[in-house]
């Protein structure tokens, strides 16, 4: 019997062997392009080191480079890391099949799987697309979006693999372990868990206003799932990692949107998120659309987490408790712009870094 089957294993082995070939050989790299505006707010951490993880020029985020002392994104179809002083090329298929090792599987999702893996002593983040339209929405999302600081920066693409940067830290739903930790408790402070409050704000109101329209974090439907969406950097910053549900709301169209198909429950979704009809079962045809202010409404929440209950939070609450009220009002028309919130995020953070620094 054995020697019976032995062909057809042959074949069989033979088959996929020659498919993984035509895969690698077929691989594509797609060039992210970049934007020339430069984030204005990027640089002034470097104004406040005593409070913070060090910051130089130096060491400006991936996708930057430091010029003059301010970092400034990398030319178009180039990506840099931390450390570096110039601009590489971003990773073409041959450099992805032959110069990058993976080392182990770290979470599979319903786009991607994604793997640990090094590239030249570098440790970088392998994702693997199976749902090939979604995955080429988000790699499309991501190149429309970038560069920006507090957004994840490609390295290199090759048809359904992504090459990212990997941050060690995990997401921000691990704040507070993170910041427990022997080396990092010194900077479990108000004004480094503030800081990370404003990139979160920065972020969204990125979003509301970027290069692509009005764009909503839709994969939030509780505080766990948010945050998940936000890696924290070596330097105690967020970026957005997942650009995956990111839809169009244009209000000249009458455009709006629905986060998924699904009946959403719970305080943290906003009130016009909630099927409306209690007399009659949940029905998505039915179900009206909304606008970007869903996003506003979580902006409370998710900063109470990141602020926790370290010394002065409570008088960073209290500065932002008028905001956060209009934040959270019942009718979405009356809650404030992300810009409007990030203006007095801003000025807040002002105050407390200047306010710590001199203690």
């Amino acid at each position: 019997m054995c020697c019976k089957l032995r062909p057809v294993c042959v074949f069989g082995i033979v088959s996929s062997f020659l498919l993984l070939i035509y895969v690698k050989l077929d691989l594509q790299l797609i060039f992210v392009e970049t934007s020339h505006e430069q984030p204005s707010s990027y640089p002034a951490t470097a104004r406040h080191q005593k409070s913070l993880v060090p910051f130089s020029p130096e060491r400006c985020v991936a996708g930057f480079v430091s010029s003059m002392e301010i970092c400034r994104p990398c030319p178009r179809g180039q990506f840099s890391l931390p450390g570096w002083i110039s601009c590489a090329p971003l990773l073409t298929c041959n450099d992805i099949n032959y110069g990058v090792r993976i080392e182990g599987h770290f979470i599979s999702g319903g786009v991607k799987h994604v793997y640990y893996a090094d590239w030249n002593g570098i440790q970088v983040v392998y994702n693997i697309g199976y749902l090939k339209d979604d995955f080429e929405h988000g790699v499309t999302m991501l190149k429309a979006l970038s560069p920006h600081p507090r957004i994840i920066h490609p390295i290199g693409k090759c048809r359904n693999v992504l090459l990212t940067l990997r941050y060690n830290l995990g997401s921000a739903e691990w704040v507070n372990d993170v910041l427990a930790r022997k080396e990092y408790v010194k900077f479990d402070n108000c004004v480094t868990r503030f800081r990370m409050a404003l990139d979160y704000v920065t972020i969204i109101a990125y979003l509301h206003d970027s290069p692509i329209g009005v764009r909503v974090m839709c994969d939030s439907a509780d505080l766990e799932k948010t945050l998940s969406q936000y890696l924290i950097t070596d330097d105690l910053r967020l970026v957005l990692n997942d650009v995956d549900a990111l839809p169009e709301v244009n209000h000249t169209e009458k455009k709006l949107i629905k986060c998924g198909h699904r009946e959403l429950y719970g305080d943290f979704v906003a009130p016009e998120q909630k099927w409306p009809f209690a007399d009659s079962p949940f029905n998505d045809d039915r179900m009206p659309p909304y606008d970007e202010k869903v996003d506003i409404w979580r902006v409370p929440a998710v900063v109470e987490f990141l602020l926790g209950n370290t010394v002065n939070s409570c008088s960073a609450l209290t500065r932002l408790e008028t905001i956060h009220t209009k934040c959270r009002n019942i009718d979405s028309k009356l809650r404030p712009s992300a810009k409007e919130v990030l203006s007095l995020y801003q000025t807040t953070w002002d105050i407390l870094a200047s306010d710590f620094q001199y203690e």
